[in-house]
């Protein structure tokens, strides 16, 4: 299960980390567009409009892709798992890992972080999507898959198991 209080510990892990708040929050365009879940989108688009290509450092390190990477990274490295590799206590421990998950939903392609409870249960992530380093949008692993109900962190209530 994933609750208020081990949520926000992952959102204050991804928002401590240098690289995920350079990547999250470099080049946001209109906030409005965080409330519908398209900053990423629309920072992808602006991006390209200003001449970078896709598959180039300086787009992916922006893009789903960077964005996870990073925050996945994060968020292993306060988990059980990362515990393992580093001294000191173990910051999230309620979490196993943390990995990139993918899908493709009406031809748009997409990335965000998919988080392995030590319960058992899983959740994505998806930090792209509204580019606010403490109000990702959170979704039920198969909800993410199909791309629906998503709740703003800022609304999150819980999700049982």
């Amino acid at each position: 299960m994933l609750t208020v209080a081990a949520a926000l510990r992952i959102c204050q892990a991804v928002a401590s980390d240098p690289r995920c708040r350079a990547r999250i929050q470099n080049h946001r365009p209109l906030p409005q567009l965080s409330g519908w879940g398209m900053a990423g989108a629309a920072r992808n688009t602006a991006m390209i409009l200003l001449g970078r290509k896709a598959g180039t450092p300086e787009f992916d390190q922006y893009s789903c892709v960077g964005v996870t990477e990073a925050t996945t990274e994060a968020i292993s490295a306060a988990s059980v798992s990362g515990a393992l590799t580093r001294p000191g206590p173990t910051l999230l421990p309620e979490v196993r890992h943390s990995t990139g998950v993918y899908r493709v939903v009406d031809g748009t392609h997409h990335q965000a972080s998919w988080v392995v409870m030590t319960d058992g249960t899983d959740y994505v992530f998806d930090w792209h999507a509204t580019l606010e380093l403490q109000d990702p949008l959170l979704y039920r692993t198969a909800d993410w898959r199909r791309n629906e109900n998503p709740v703003r962190m800022a609304a999150f209530s819980g999700f049982d198991a």
